[in-house]
Formats: structure tokens, sequence, C-alpha cells
């Protein structure tokens, strides 16, 4: 748990990048170590929004954010493709689309080392991507206990590696076929927005060491 919060005191957005498509912010700039929480957006991005941004995000813990109508932890809106590493996205809550992260326009987020459990929203409570130029590459990750995982799973499948995503059954790409990770406690989604819980895995979990170059 990352001790530096970020707090959008439920009345905005906690991180808000929005550049022009002359003039992107890249990987270059970064956010890393932080807890980003109560964020509240009545269109997209509560917790981190993205447009022609695609910032370095590091270290960080993304939870109990809520958006009325898109991407509540994160919403990569027009050609926005954060390199997303070691993040617990977690109890965040979209009324329509995307409760954990929504991609649109042609965003592709690389998420590696990333947890997203707990998120809720009407469709894709992990991970939403609107359009068929909205391909997630997702490494060494669990997408797990959401209300649904990722809305187009069949067409994302072949950019997931070496990852366990519930509902995916196909052990191609080192994938682990969808089973309970056993974290140590997993609020439900249905409780979202939240900031609890405790997403390390049991002594006993199937998935300890299973990551590549664990």
């Amino acid at each position: 748990q990352f001790a530096t919060i970020l707090d959008g005191e439920n009345t905005r957005s906690v991180v808000y990048n929005d550049f022009y498509e002359n003039s992107p912010l890249t990987a270059s700039a970064g956010l890393d170590g932080f807890v980003i929480r109560n964020g509240w957006s009545d269109w997209k991005g509560a917790g981190i929004y993205n447009v022609n941004a695609s910032p370095s995000l590091s270290n960080l813990t993304i939870s109990n954010n809520y958006s009325e109508g898109y991407g509540a932890g994160i919403a990569n809106d027009e050609i926005s493709s954060p390199i997303i590493t070691n993040v617990l996205i977690t109890g965040n809550n979209a009324s329509y689309s995307g409760g954990g992260i929504w991609n649109n326009d042609a965003s592709s987020p690389v998420l590696t080392n990333v947890t997203l459990s707990g998120n809720r929203a009407e469709e894709g409570g992990g991970i939403y991507n609107d359009g068929n130029k909205d391909l997630p590459t997702i490494r060494n990750s669990i997408i797990y206990g959401n209300s649904s995982s990722i809305n187009n799973l069949e067409e994302v499948k072949s950019y997931i590696r070496n990852s366990m995503v519930e509902g995916l059954h196909d052990v191609a790409n080192g994938n682990i076929s969808s089973v309970n990770p056993l974290f140590v406690e997993q609020p439900a989604f249905y409780l979202a927005p939240f900031a609890t819980g405790d997403f390390r895995l049991r002594v006993e979990s199937t998935l300890l060491n299973q990551g590549s170059g664990a």
C-alpha cells in the first residue's frame, strides 16, 4: 500500500491529462507510488482521465472512484495508451462501462503486473474496449472478481500473456485457465465503490510464482 494519497474528495477527477493530438503527453511523463482515490466524474475518468495522453503509471492503487458514465478507475480516450505497471485497480464503479479501465478511439494501454478486482459497471466491469482498435496488451496480470471481465475477451485474448483472466480458459501464450486466485481479502464487486481489501495471494493460491520471470 502506498502512503501518498491523491484524493478527489468525491467531487472531481483525481488526475486529468487532457492534451492535443499534435502535442500529446508521452511515456516520459510518469506517475509513480500513489494512492488515487475518491474521484468522481459525471462523464469519463474519475480516477485518471487520459486524452491524447500515454503516461507511465507505476506502483499505484486506484480505488473507490465513481463515474456516472465511463472509466471509473482509468479512462483512456483519443489515442491514449499509457504504460501501466505494478498497479492495483479495485473498488471502482462506472454507471455505464469500464469499471476498472475504459479504452476508446484507438487507445491500447500496456498492462504489466496489474490486478483488477472488485470493479463494477453495466458492461466491462474489469475492462471495456469501445472499438476494434482498442486492444490492450496484458502481461503477468490478474483480472478476477469484477462485475464482468473484459467485454470483447475473444478479440483481446491474443494480446494476453502469462496472465489469469476470469472467463478465459485458453492457456496459449502462457496464460492460466480461469480460476479463483485466492486473494487474502476480496470484497464483492457489488459493494463498489470501496477502498478496502487485501489483494495479496494466499499461500495456497495456484497463481503464486506463475508469472513470466517470477
